[in-house]
């Protein structure tokens, strides 16, 4: 009771008439309803737009810059009182509830409101134990200090002390954590190739992350987010042996700590762990694996699109084109697939027409039915792009031209990458695709035969082994790798 009358007095009735939240259910005409109902349903909404609707006037005018203010002092005011959406996981719901208990804390007791401070804190400890919030968990000890001193209980306060040092040292060791992860996430997102320079710096920071992984302190925070830096470390130099020994290792992890295991946790695990056992051309264990992503999210949500791309490169990469190409109907037919970014929407036609073209098998009649006009017609955005995504569509040109023969066109589509590759392709950019360009500027001087085409492949993917081992490159705007498409190239059957 002595936390409760603490409260009344502090929240007097002054103040309390003084706060001012939204109230989208109250009856009559609400500006502040509709202001918000507006902004919920049509979020892409123009300003100049919200204005008419609100009040039949500009977004400059007065009347509506009063009618804004006055939503966004009631809109912050509630969100003091946030409850998150009705969707959230119980996970994001609990850790919200924590942050905002244990600041209410913290206010209570800068204002001399020791004991409702107290309730609070001992109400949300075992919440943010659980999910090992550090900085949550200095605050509640430091106040959980201030309880044993004001309650005069010195073995509590020596108790109190120990947590309380401890969360401190493993809040400095995430902290140092953090800084071995930015440091290294720059180096990978601003180099499209790793030199020898960015290598050694990477190999240091790997080590570093080694040492604050495994200091007892240690979090488990800590040691996912290092693990984040490995995984995206050996994907860019494609070691997936690695990849897959880290998720092993990970795994036992994650069975201490199942509460930490949330389902975008799960699914970049185990999108991993498929992209790894693609790579690495491994079946057995792949089915349960699809199975289990397949679960995770509803059909047509962002989570299961990304899911069906993990799956279509899982087998592609394992050459089950039949699947592969089921995967990418499916989702071209998909309810919510014209929600989908537009790029991202034509990506899919092009990965659904190299499948196509993998899966003939050289076959003509099956090449014929692939209406590649049709598709170019189907890429804008893609075809139009500068920096270096319409690369796909390029290959993909040059390589259905070629299995079917049609020198004529395929001349005409070499003339057109000549132009490309002069203005957009510069040194030391897109180096894997500059290689395969280059391969066809060798093969198109004997006009495209097919023992130019295997000598010049054969010193192409030379190249690509010297540039996998001395500069790892980012396989940017790839999704059948080049040495297969020479591979394919190099397998094309003599004679029309």
């Amino acid at each position: 009771m002595d936390e409760i009358k603490e409260i009344i007095q502090f929240l007097s009735i002054k103040k309390l008439r003084r706060i001012e939240t939204l109230n989208i259910e109250e009856e009559g005409d609400s500006v502040y309803r509709d202001f918000y109902y507006i902004l919920l349903n049509e979020p892409n909404i123009s300003e100049e737009e919200l204005a008419q609707k609100i009040a039949n006037t500009t977004k400059n005018d007065k009347k509506y810059g009063m009618i804004k203010s006055r939503f966004k002092k009631r809109l912050f005011n509630h969100a003091l009182f946030l409850e998150l959406s009705e969707n959230s996981t119980k996970q994001a719901l609990e850790i919200s509830n924590a942050y905002r208990s244990i600041y209410t804390s913290v206010l209570f007791r800068g204002n001399n409101i020791r004991k409702a401070s107290y309730y609070i804190v001992n109400k949300t400890l075992k919440v943010i134990e659980k999910y090992e919030l550090l900085d949550l968990l200095i605050i509640a000890y430091q106040i959980k200090l201030n309880e044993s001193n004001f309650y005069n209980k010195p073995k509590k306060l020596n108790e109190y002390a120990d947590k309380l040092l401890y969360y401190s040292k493993a809040l400095s060791n995430y902290s140092n954590c953090l800084v071995i992860y930015e440091k290294a996430s720059l180096i990978l997102s601003k180099s499209k190739v790793l030199n020898q320079a960015d290598l050694e710096k990477l190999n240091a920071l790997i080590q570093d992350s080694l040492t604050v992984s495994e200091l007892p302190e240690a979090t488990f925070e800590t040691k996912w987010t290092m693990f984040n830096f490995k995984m995206n470390y050996y994907e860019y130099i494609g070691d997936y042996q690695s990849i897959e020994k880290q998720i092993t290792y990970f795994e036992k992890i994650f069975l201490k700590k199942p509460i930490l295991f949330y389902k975008t946790r799960k699914l970049l695990l185990y999108s991993w762990k498929l992209d790894a056992f693609g790579y690495l051309k491994i079946r057995k264990g792949a089915k349960s694996l699809i199975n289990y992503l397949h679960d995770l999210y509803e059909p047509n949500s962002m989570g299961w699109y990304y899911i069906q791309r993990k799956i279509l490169y899982y087998y592609m990469h394992t050459e089950q084109y039949v699947f592969a190409i089921d995967i990418s109907h499916n989702v071209i037919e998909s309810k919510k697939m014209t929600e989908l970014n537009i790029k991202l929407q034509e990506m899919w036609l092009l990965w659904h027409t190299y499948l196509q073209i993998l899966n003939a098998n050289y076959n003509q009649e099956k090449l014929a039915t692939i209406k590649l006009a049709k598709i170019l017609n189907s890429v804008p955005q893609i075809s139009k792009d500068k920096l270096g995504l319409n690369t796909l569509v390029r290959t993909l040109e040059i390589i259905y031209r070629y299995l079917i023969y049609d020198d004529e066109n395929l001349i005409e589509t070499y003339n057109a990458l000549l132009i490309y590759k002069s203005r957009y392709l510069k040194p030391n950019k897109l180096r894997r695709a500059q290689i395969f360009f280059d391969m066809i500027t060798a093969t198109s001087k004997r006009g495209f035969t097919n023992e130019t085409t295997k000598r010049e492949g054969e010193k192409a993917l030379k190249r690509y082994e010297r540039l996998k081992n001395d500069n790892p490159e980012r396989k940017a705007y790839e999704f059948i790798p080049y040495e297969k498409l020479i591979e394919v190239m190099m397998g094309r059957p003599a004679g029309n």
